[in-house]
């Protein structure tokens, strides 16, 4: 659920980015047919760009093939506490925050999408026997008190509302629209809008493809011929109708008049001012190099002189336990759990997407005494797991470890086994380890040795 929210943000914020370089740069062009590629090419490259990866290793030298970030080290194996089996986590408890606002962005998406679907039956109910075909097109003159609009290969128009100088231009003007397949850009705004409804650029985005469109349209009649006055006189005439829009059509005087007529009235934007457009793919470089640039940089942290070496070459992460000295060993977690040193032992350094270091004073405030020695974070890349049977074979070589003349206890799915069985297994869900006070609270004087609980699927 983590990576379809960071897929979503990242999109939402290249369509941000996108929307604000129109706004400052290309809103007063008259290059009408170059901002509709722009924003239709500007979609798909937001919906891709977080998609693409980019690795790159800057390699430690030959002088230095090995360097060393010395730390504090705790071994002591981690779990949820909901795993042990004298506690249980509440309903409510079992749903992280990732896992909630999944499910507002899905049930907000549906409201949106059944919305989208009503409004495109509603043009499908508009019904009349008044039909006028021809050959790359359909005029549809309905009864309902309509705006003129269209959709698709259709125009829909109420005769009797309109004057014969007006039809005229409205038809004209709705066959710009159909000649043009603008349909299908209102299509992917409206889709758009669906999957970000909770992003306010994405609305505001859907009313400039609208508002562009409007003036690729007005541009071509005022270059065929149309009377500039007479077409501006219509389109204020016909916005006097108060009826109801429907967001999936190309309606005659749609989206913000005022706008379209000051537009029209525009002098056209000089060519030499296309040189702007050469920052479209810069941008786009920019944001695929600051969303997926992925480093595997090799460099010393000075951070604690312990017997604990981490080494990071260019193939592994090393982590070298010299020491048991359980006072002296630090916190470690990957991709959010807490492991011990031994279940990161060969971890793949192109595995590897950060690693972190936090110590003193800031470990303690964020984890307690529990990182009184030092935190070490590590977070891999997403398709990167430790397996169940790697870590139960980690698990069991240090408790071994530490309890050298004993065996400890093993549990699989509530029953006392052995070790043979343990490592039989081959189907496992889940692993927790308990040592120590909590292990004789829960299994007496058999947990005294540590305890290894095994829940198979």
């Amino acid at each position: 659920m983590n990576e379809l929210l960071i897929y979503l943000l990242k999109t939402a914020l290249i369509q941000c980015a996108m929307l604000l370089c129109y706004r400052m740069l290309l809103q007063s062009d008259t290059f009408y047919k170059m901002i509709r590629y722009y924003f239709m090419g500007g979609l798909a490259f937001s919906y891709i760009a977080p998609l693409i990866r980019f690795d790159f290793r800057i390699l430690p030298s030959a002088q230095n093939n090995i360097p060393e970030i010395s730390y504090t080290y705790i071994p002591e194996m981690s779990f949820p506490v909901e795993q042990l089996p004298q506690t249980t986590a509440l309903w409510w408890q079992q749903y992280s925050l990732p896992d909630i606002l999944t499910a507002v962005f899905v049930a907000g998406a549906a409201v949106m999408m059944i919305r989208f679907v009503i409004q495109f039956l509603s043009l499908a109910s508009l019904r009349t026997d008044r039909k006028h075909r021809h050959q790359t097109y359909c005029i549809l003159d309905v009864d309902a008190p309509i705006k003129p609009f269209s959709f698709g290969k259709r125009i829909y128009i109420n005769s009797k509302l309109h004057s014969d100088g007006e039809l005229d231009e409205i038809i004209r003007h709705e066959l710009v629209h159909i000649r043009q397949n603008h349909s299908v850009d209102i299509i992917v705004a409206a889709v758009n809008r669906i999957i970000f409804w909770w992003n306010p650029f994405a609305w505001i985005l859907n009313g400039d493809i609208h508002n562009n469109l409007e003036y690729i349209v007005d541009n071509e009649m005022l270059l065929n011929g149309t009377n500039r006055k007479h077409y501006q006189y219509h389109l204020l005439n016909i916005n006097q109708l108060t009826y109801i829009n429907n967001d999936m059509a190309n309606y005659f005087n749609y989206y913000n008049l005022k706008k379209r007529i000051e537009m029209m009235n525009k002098e056209k934007t000089q060519p030499v001012y296309k040189i702007k457009w050469l920052l479209a793919p810069i941008g786009a470089i920019v944001i695929l190099l600051a969303f997926n640039a992925q480093r595997a940089i090799a460099t010393n942290v000075d951070f604690a002189v312990t017997n604990e070496i981490v080494e990071i070459t260019s193939d592994t992460l090393m982590i070298n336990c010299r020491c048991c000295d359980d006072s002296t060993r630090p916190l470690i977690f990957i991709d959010g759990k807490e492991y011990s040193s031994n279940e990161v032992t060969n971890l793949d350094a192109y595995d590897i997407h950060s690693f972190s270091i936090i110590k003193d004073a800031a470990a303690t405030a964020v984890y307690g005494d529990k990182g009184k020695n030092g935190v070490i974070i590590v977070k891999t890349k997403e398709n990167h797991k430790i397996s169940e049977t790697k870590k139960l074979l980690y698990s069991m070589d240090w408790l071994k470890q530490t309890n050298v003349k004993h065996e400890p206890l093993v549990i699989i799915d509530e029953k006392e086994s052995n070790e043979e069985e343990l490592q039989k297994l081959e189907d496992i869900e889940s692993i927790s380890v308990i040592k120590d006070a909590a292990a004789t609270v829960v299994y007496g004087d058999k947990g005294k040795n540590g305890v290894i609980i095994v829940k198979t699927k």
